[in-house]
């Protein structure tokens, strides 16, 4: 970070609001360490544009006024992993050695004070299950600080293996940590989920939802709806393989020449392209992807 984020910003005020969401994510890094991440938040409000932020939460009380002042709709979302109900299981999960967890905490209840009234941006936490915080004292104390914060919504899941495995390794995974303990996790939740409309709005989302099974290797079309700029300074097909470990999914060095730019799109959207590129990596498709991917084979069909 920190030797491409100008041709970024140059570009954004090129494209002029024709991208409509600029989403920062925390797949690899953390968004909210790059000393330019609230310039690209100003610079997509300015244009019309939508933000949305992927983060732990570490620093979100630093740019908790400027999320809240630049909002202009529930388009604008922050999404934050919680992962746990006490400081100690938090530190444990993160592998962290001070109290980072009341701070987290003390971010989401500044950032809720500065929307004031408003119901934006959108506030979406997540609670990814594993052995360490499955447990019923842990979720009864998440679910109730996330009652007195009110973000719009808390989802409970079971994270994904890991990135740049082999898909035997993942499906083994699948086997004996999704399928094994879904129904588990799930009846662990379930007293606390949501029946109707509330905030915080409390939901599981099924393992199906990220079924390595439900991947092909014939035809990806998600880069046309999420083109990466990695923190490599490269331009990647999709979020999934922003990473210097997939340097075949690269399009490009970070630009800021328009002209170069569509060129990288256009290079994306290449039919004769082929994921295999992408599993052979171990590289492989995040639960929007399987989504719109499975549309359009559906419409294609």
């Amino acid at each position: 970070m920190g030797h491409w984020e100008k041709d970024a910003l140059s570009l954004i005020d090129k494209l002029g609001g024709k991208i409509r969401w600029l989403i920062f994510g925390g797949q690899y890094t953390e968004p909210l360490l790059n000393p330019y991440f609230l310039d690209f938040v100003r610079k997509t409000i300015k244009w019309g544009s939508h933000y949305g932020l992927h983060t732990n939460g570490s620093l979100i009380k630093e740019v908790a006024h400027e999320l809240a002042r630049l909002a202009t709709s529930a388009k604008d979302f922050v999404t934050c992993s919680l992962d746990a109900g006490t400081p100690e299981i938090h530190a444990k999960i993160k592998n962290l050695k001070s109290n980072e967890f009341d701070h987290v905490i003390e971010g989401l209840e500044t950032l809720m004070k500065f929307r004031g009234a408003k119901s934006f941006p959108a506030v979406r936490m997540t609670y990814l299950m594993n052995k360490q915080n499955a447990i019923p004292a842990e979720i009864k104390n998440a679910v109730a600080i996330m009652r007195r914060i009110k973000p719009d919504t808390f989802r409970f899941s079971i994270p994904y293996d890991y990135y740049g495995k082999n898909f035997s390794a993942v499906k083994r995974y699948r086997k004996s940590i999704e399928l094994k303990y879904e129904k588990e996790y799930f009846n662990l939740v379930a007293p606390y989920l949501s029946q109707k409309p509330e905030r915080p709005f409390i939901f599981w989302l099924p393992t199906r939802s990220q079924d390595v099974n439900r991947l092909t290797f014939e035809r990806c079309i998600y880069g046309y709806f999420a083109v990466t700029f990695g923190a490599d300074g490269w331009m990647y097909r999709c979020p999934s393989v922003a990473a210097s470990d997939f340097k075949s999914c690269r399009l490009g060095r970070i630009t800021s020449d328009l002209g170069e730019f569509k060129r990288m799109i256009a290079k994306g959207q290449d039919p004769d392209w082929k994921p295999i590129a992408c599993y052979k990596q171990g590289g492989r498709c995040n639960r929007v992807a399987i989504e719109i991917n499975d549309i359009w084979r559906k419409h294609d069909a």
